[in-house]
């Protein structure tokens, strides 16, 4: 058994949970198959449909309520939140990351890590220039064997954003899809990690919602499963690090489990002697979780409207505003691409749900976001950024 072994996380943004499949990603999906210890998660649902709340969640273990980043851009995490590579790098390892995306170098987790640098993904160019992730993956090669050349006896965790799959794409979603699985595993064959974790910050919709949704591709307004749910990929040469997962009896899993729970099995594999970090915890991955928190706040962002936040189980989705007003509920069994709203009346019924709410929201200690501060110049190559990826005018 490896004492603490390397892992490489790989997040690609905007990746559903559904295509996860033969076709799409065929790559990592018959990598899934043949690896002795691998295991893939379907029902991963993510805190937050857009990308910063989501990432600071897994790198946390907080849901946004409790980490305090509740918007795209413009806030940084607080300095007294314990981050995973905080705690990584007490328990021996150095830790690094690149992110193609400009939201994620500015909203505070780069002063956790040993490493942490940001790359613009160029949108605007993609037609011509192609897409960024034969660069990207290019660049985490070097930095990785730079890392285990200088430190040689330090376990490694390394996590690479990768925005290829993020509108507007080349061709079309499922193109860009294939050809970052294509590329991401071989880049898992070339680097050879103990530990490879591949998921995403969250889902996309691609026009289920008529004129809700712009066709082509859309998230961050709703909290619709398309939205919300990501796959989890897990291949590991130490499984017995990790009683929580069932190895050998499951390679595909639709076991309900939070995006935030990810920072639970990290700190797993690499030797932390506590089944639950933060408000994680490993054993979701063999039961389930009862309820998954997860809450957008671009309908204020976006339409001056209230912000929308939900509760899921396995078979029951709650959404309510952020005012507690206007509570929906959704039969996930009997109406799985949630066409069927329903309010909910019963008394009963809305007391327990208010309640599962407080149970996420009033987590031990809360803590407050910083405003972002950045020269003049920065800000405005944050906002061009944010004009490629059709988020501003």
């Amino acid at each position: 058994m490896m004492d603490r072994p390397d892992i490489l996380l790989i997040t690609v943004d905007a990746l559903r949970a559904d295509r996860f499949n033969e076709e799409t990603m065929y790559s990592l999906w018959k990598r899934l198959y043949d690896s002795e210890h691998a295991i893939a998660y379907t029902q991963v649902v993510a805190a937050c449909s857009f990308t910063t709340p989501s990432m600071v969640s897994m790198m946390t273990g907080l849901f946004p309520p409790a980490h305090g980043v509740r918007h795209l851009t413009g806030e940084v995490l607080s300095e007294d939140v314990e981050v995973l590579p905080w705690l990584l790098e007490r328990l021996g390892y150095v830790t690094g990351a690149i992110v193609g995306i400009e939201p994620l170098k500015h909203c505070g987790l780069d002063a956790h890590f040993n490493h942490y640098e940001g790359t613009s993904n160029p949108f605007a160019t993609r037609a011509t220039e192609g897409y960024y992730t034969g660069k990207l993956y290019s660049r985490v090669r070097r930095v990785w064997r730079e890392f285990k050349e200088q430190n040689p006896d330090k376990p490694l965790f390394y996590w690479v954003h990768n925005a290829d799959a993020h509108e507007p794409w080349m061709t079309s979603y499922d193109e860009a899809i294939s050809f970052i699985d294509y590329e991401t595993n071989t880049l898992v064959e070339d680097l050879d990690p103990d530990v490879v974790i591949v998921t995403s910050d969250h889902g996309e919709s691609l026009g289920e919602r008529g004129q809700f949704h712009i066709e082509g591709g859309k998230h961050g307004d709703a909290l619709f499963d398309e939205e919300l749910l990501v796959p989890l990929i897990v291949f590991s040469k130490a499984p017995e690090k990790v009683i929580g997962l069932v190895w050998e009896e499951k390679v595909v899993s639709d076991t309900m489990i939070s995006l935030i729970d990810v920072a639970s099995l990290i700190v797993a594999f690499a030797g932390h002697s506590y089944g639950a970090w933060q408000q994680g915890a490993l054993g979701y991955f063999d039961h389930g979780r009862r309820w998954a928190y997860a809450e957008t706040t671009h309908p204020r962002t976006h339409f001056d409207v209230q912000p929308l936040r939900t509760i899921r189980s396995a078979s029951t989705k709650y959404v309510e505003r952020w005012d507690g007003e206007d509570l929906t509920k959704y039969d996930l069994v009997g109406d799985p691409q949630e066409r069927r709203p329903m309010q909910v009346v019963d008394r009963h019924e809305r007391t327990d749900v208010t309640n599962a709410f407080g149970d996420i929201t009033r987590w031990e200690e809360v803590h407050e976001a910083k405003d972002l501060e950045m020269p003049p110049e920065e800000e405005e190559q944050v906002k061009e950024h944010l004009r490629d990826l059709g988020y501003i005018d």
